[in-house]
């Protein structure tokens, strides 16, 4: 699709330096941009290899990248939007990857015993509030504008992408003189006919967003114009902001988290202190 192909060579083949503005450096935290770098341009690369293997003939074997794409591209705009989102991110990621060595180290095989042994424990960020909505992607998606929508594109794109009854339908051709009343087929070319355009259209949507998460980032915000112009085109959000009542509920968080974490005033030095 000639609009991904342009997000594409636009962010991936075709890059220009890429000058953070500090007030998106968040809290001084150093994590903070190269995840929203790494979700955006996920989205993007993941994007775009579903649109290539759609051009190639296998439509329904795409749509896992589209999800990916999509999931990707919300993950990095919740993480702007929020700014907080990061210590949820950075926590189920640690707790996720915890989980596989946990599990490694019950194993029959003595490799990934042995690697779980010399791993140990990752250390997280303490709790933050954030970390329910970063381990459950529909609460991510209500708390932002259109997050709804969203999400049911998110969970129709997960019938392709996990063993299921939908899965297995398109490997199904109706037939009346069949005595199971269908034909076996080994190629789901029947795909193409139905959903299809819907999925190239929510894979660029999705390409869209995380560039515009990577957009927010920059100092020159020199692709914002065009972006939008695409988003205009594609008669879609060009961003997803936060709904008046998440930023409401997630400010009052933020603001009960740092005065639970306050220490008090640091003490004054004496004036000879530190004086030579």
């Amino acid at each position: 699709m000639a609009l991904g192909d342009e997000i594409y060579t636009m962010m991936v083949k075709d890059p220009q330096p890429f000058l953070v503005s500090r007030r998106r450096i968040h809290q001084g935290n150093h994590a903070f941009v190269p995840c929203v770098y790494g979700l955006g341009m996920h989205a993007v690369q993941s994007g775009q290899a579903m649109i290539e293997m759609h051009e190639s003939g296998r439509q329904l074997l795409s749509l896992p990248l589209a999800r990916l794409s999509l999931e990707s591209a919300i993950n990095a705009l919740w993480l702007v939007q929020t700014g907080e989102g990061l210590m949820g991110f950075v926590n189920e990621g640690t707790r996720q990857r915890n989980n596989v060595f946990i599990e490694m180290a019950k194993s029959a095989n003595e490799i990934f015993r042995e690697g779980a042994a010399a791993h140990g424990a990752e250390e997280a960020y303490p709790q933050s509030f954030t970390d329910a909505a970063a381990r459950n992607f529909q609460q991510m998606t209500e708390a932002l504008q259109g997050g709804h929508d969203a999400y049911l594109l998110y969970r129709m794109l997960s019938q392709y992408s996990h063993p299921g009854l939908r899965l297995v339908d398109e490997y199904l051709l109706e037939n009346e003189e069949s005595e199971s009343g269908v034909t076996l087929i080994t190629t789901p070319d029947k795909f193409a006919a139905d959903d299809d355009p819907a999925f190239l259209f929510i894979t660029v949507v999705a390409m869209m967003w995380g560039a515009r998460a990577l957009d927010h980032l920059q100092m020159d915000h020199r692709h914002r114009s065009r972006l939008r112009a695409i988003a205009k085109t594609l008669t879609a959000p060009e961003t997803l902001n936060l709904t008046a009542k998440a930023r409401a509920a997630y400010l009052a968080k933020a603001s009960e988290q740092r005065r639970s974490e306050w220490k008090g005033p640091k003490p004054r030095r004496g004036r000879s202190e530190g004086r030579g």
